[in-house]
C-alpha cells in the first residue's frame, strides 16, 4: 500500500513540475527572444547611422550585408535571421540624390502567431505590435 501512495505522490510531483515549466519557464524564453529582437534593432540602427557617416555619397546601406562588410554587425545578423526573428531591411532610395536616404527594418517572429512584431527606421524609434506586422504607425517602445 505504501508503494502505491509513494508512486502516486511521485506522479503528482512530475505533473506539477511539468505544469510549472509550461506556464513559467517557456514563456520566459519568448521574453528572451523579444529582448534579443529589440537589442538587434538597436544594433542595426546604430550600425546604419555609422555606415551612412562613413559613406556620405551612398547614404544608408542598401542591404544588411553592406553593414556586415564594414564589420559593423556579425554574419548571423547580416543573414537576416536571429533568435526566432526574421529581419527584413528595406532601403529608401532617393532618386534625386542617387543614394539611400532612409530605411525600414521589420523584425517578425518566425514560429509564433500571436507574438510581437517590431519595426524601426532611420529615426531610430522602435515600434511594436502583437500578432501582426508592425509599421510606422505602431506604438513606440
Amino acid at each position: 500500500m505504501k508503494k502505491i501512495v509513494t508512486a502516486s505522490s511521485v506522479l503528482v510531483g512530475i505533473i506539477l513540475v511539468g505544469l510549472f515549466l509550461s506556464f513559467v519557464l517557456f514563456p520566459a524564453s519568448r521574453l528572451g527572444y523579444i529582448d534579443s529582437a529589440i537589442g538587434s534593432l538597436r544594433i542595426l540602427n546604430n550600425s546604419a547611422r555609422t555606415y551612412a557617416t562613413a559613406h556620405p555619397q551612398r547614404g544608408f546601406p542598401n542591404t544588411l550585408e553592406d553593414i556586415h562588410t564594414d564589420r559593423l554587425i556579425d554574419e548571423i545578423l547580416a543573414s537576416g535571421v536571429k533568435n526566432h526573428h526574421r529581419y527584413t531591411y528595406l532601403p529608401r532610395i532617393s532618386v534625386e540624390a542617387g543614394s539611400v536616404s532612409g530605411y525600414q527594418i521589420h523584425a517578425d517572429p518566425m514560429d509564433c502567431i500571436k507574438c510581437w512584431h517590431f519595426y524601426t527606421d532611420e529615426t531610430g524609434v522602435i515600434r511594436a505590435r502583437e500578432g501582426t506586422p508592425a509599421n510606422e504607425t505602431s506604438p513606440s517602445l
